[in-house]
């Protein structure tokens, strides 16, 4: 993935630097932290979103404060 990265940046002619490093780890980021995240809503108890539901939170206040689980 850095290798093409860094074949973009050059071949777009964008000037390498730290911002070029920044979006090249937001870039590889974004996918590990999706299959990450993903994979362990999968595994998550259905009734914890039911119960959510019922206390009328909108969809993005659903799972802000929910408490850590270990």
């Amino acid at each position: 993935m850095a290798v093409m990265l860094l074949l973009f940046f050059v071949m777009s002619r964008i000037r390498l630097g730290l911002t070029t490093v920044i979006i090249s780890h937001i870039a590889f980021n974004i996918s590990f932290v999706t299959i990450v995240v993903r994979a362990r809503l999968a595994g998550m108890d259905q009734r914890l979103e039911e119960a959510a539901q019922d206390l009328g939170p909108t969809n993005s206040r659903r799972f802000a404060t929910s408490p850590s689980h270990s």
